[in-house]
């Protein structure tokens, strides 16, 4: 019996039954299935895939279970668990048809789509509900200023009956503090006066508030802000117009201004292209030249100069060189190219044969 379904579909997959799905999501271990998710669920007998379809979790968090496209003989409820779960469970059910089932997987083709409500101090322009998806966590929403108002806490935003501190996710990573969103969750973020405002080329000339909690430092700020990513290029912090240190605390109250390098480096000279092209600190002089479309046809790759801001000297390097943000690459010429020698081969060569026929042959 076993081996007659094994065959069928087996068969039913060489002629093309396969479903085509152009790509696949990879969530996170944490990532629980929801109603509504699509997924693609193949199964395996001796490392040879023997089905393979796509299926919805239906309202009732159920998936089909399928040995042939026209063979349904049970559904299994999967809604609610991690995808190696759900594909542990998939198994067991697989082997009591097919009992050479070896390996069941589990694919994300496309999460599902559902509104949360939203209460507190959120934008009213929002409604009170938005539209998210299976992929969606807490901080997506309440650490997004689209959707947010001034002087909120996201230290204690609670989902439903539970309270989370986002703080804590941001400086920590622990994703026990941020949650994946679920269907009619409701998010209420409460309001503080307890914030210091914030002002660089990321607020665009306004002042933004942020949290305060006892102990904050300027990188925890940074951190609260998303900009950790700039650290490499800040050139001073202030706290109400002193400059200070990253590892200096705040107050509530203060206002803490950034001043970021220039995030560009300028490649100049005989390249394709010359323009800013953004700054990264692992990127070294090739990889900007080859962001500028290359060398251009009087490029000479062993004069490369850097001039860095506020300096007037140029410092002679090699293309493996890792410039700083606002530099400027410029790359020399040379006096002569393959084109130059080709058009004054044939003109050195009828020189050297007149010198010759005018003083040696005689």
């Amino acid at each position: 019996m076993f081996l007659v379904i094994l065959t069928m579909v087996a068969d039913s997959i060489v002629f093309g039954v396969r479903p085509e799905i152009k790509s696949v999501f990879v969530p996170p271990p944490d990532y629980r299935l929801n109603v509504g998710d699509r997924i693609l669920i193949t199964a395996y007998s001796r490392q040879v895939a023997f089905v393979q379809y796509v299926a919805f979790v239906d309202n009732n968090g159920y998936v089909p279970l399928e040995l042939t496209p026209s063979s349904r003989p049970d559904a299994v409820k999967l809604v609610g668990l991690t995808l190696d779960s759900a594909q542990k469970v998939l198994l067991r059910a697989y082997r009591r048809f097919v009992r050479s089932t070896g390996y069941v997987s589990i694919q994300l083709v496309s999460p599902a789509k559902f509104y949360v409500m939203l209460r507190g101090n959120f934008d009213t322009k929002v409604g009170g509900y938005l539209r998210v998806g299976g992929l969606t966590r807490l901080s997506d929403v309440v650490l997004n200023r689209k959707f947010v108002l001034p002087y909120s806490a996201p230290s204690r935003v609670v989902l439903n009956h539970d309270t989370f501190d986002l703080w804590r996710f941001v400086k920590e990573g622990d994703l026990t503090f941020n949650p994946f969103l679920k269907a009619n969750d409701t998010i209420y973020l409460p309001r503080t006066d307890s914030v210091i405002f914030a002002v660089g080329d990321f607020s665009k000339g306004n002042f933004w508030t942020v949290e305060w909690e006892p102990g904050d430092r300027i990188y925890d700020v940074m951190l609260k802000l998303r900009l950790a990513s700039r650290i490499h290029s800040l050139r001073a912090a202030r706290i109400n117009g002193h400059i200070v240190d990253i590892s200096a605390p705040v107050n509530i109250g203060d206002t803490v201004s950034f001043d970021f390098a220039i995030p560009f480096v300028v490649v100049i000279g005989q390249v394709i292209k010359p323009g800013g092209y953004e700054y990264a600190p692992h990127r070294t002089v090739q990889d900007y030249i080859i962001e500028a479309y290359g060398f251009a046809e009087r490029a000479n790759a062993w004069d490369i100069k850097v001039k860095s801001p506020g300096s007037r000297k140029l410092k002679r390097v090699s293309l493996d060189y890792r410039p700083s943000p606002g530099d400027i690459i410029i790359v020399g010429s040379s006096p002569l190219t393959m084109r130059d020698l080709v058009f004054l081969g044939p003109s050195i060569v009828s020189t050297a044969v007149l010198i010759y026929t005018t003083f040696f042959r005689k």
